[in-house]
């Protein structure tokens, strides 16, 4: 039968075997019990690893609450106009810095920190599918015709799609 229990973080499993849960150390304790556990806590590694989790920070410490909606309004037409605007993601991150300095009474502001890696996830993983959709949507019920022209004369490869929808009643400007 095996008794789990803990004694000053140290997860002693039976009555001959103890496992440090701060340091990872197994631990005898066949001869001396509770003696031997409280040697191993004096012990230099058990107190250089203990002091070490004591000065750490918790993986949740990292993470920023989240933001207000309208924050998240602000970032997505942030990532909007560098989208439309055919800009690079780069500029995004230089935005956010300004617009907290331009508008520094601004709550929204403050908050708002859209940089590159940001603006690229909302423009990828948010806006294409929704006007992705938005475009499948209009083209359905018209005839269409796609021209597609691809890049890889360099480094710098594209493909770019032109969609060209027949329909008389309505004009878009994009």
């Amino acid at each position: 039968m095996i008794i789990c229990h803990c004694y000053n973080k140290i997860l002693i499993v039976g009555n001959t075997y103890a496992r440090c849960s701060i340091c990872g150390t197994d631990i005898s304790t066949s001869h001396g019990g509770r003696n031997d556990v409280a040697k191993h806590i004096g012990t230099t590694k058990h107190k250089d690893m203990a002091a070490a989790l004591s000065s750490s920070r918790t993986v949740s410490t990292f993470f920023r609450a989240q933001s207000s909606p309208k924050v998240i309004e602000a970032e997505a037409h942030s990532a909007l106009f560098v989208a439309k605007h055919n800009l690079s993601f780069l500029s995004s991150e230089h935005a956010a810095k300004l617009f907290g300095k331009m508008f520094s009474d601004s709550e929204i502001a403050k908050s708002f920190s859209c940089g590159c890696t940001k603006c690229a996830a909302l423009v990828t993983n948010a806006l294409a599918p929704h006007f992705r959709k938005k475009l499948v949507d209009d083209m359905s019920p018209y005839p269409f015709s796609i021209m597609i022209d691809e890049s890889n004369a360099s480094t710098d490869k594209s493909c770019i799609i032109l969609v060209r929808i027949l329909r008389s009643s309505k004009t878009y400007k994009i």
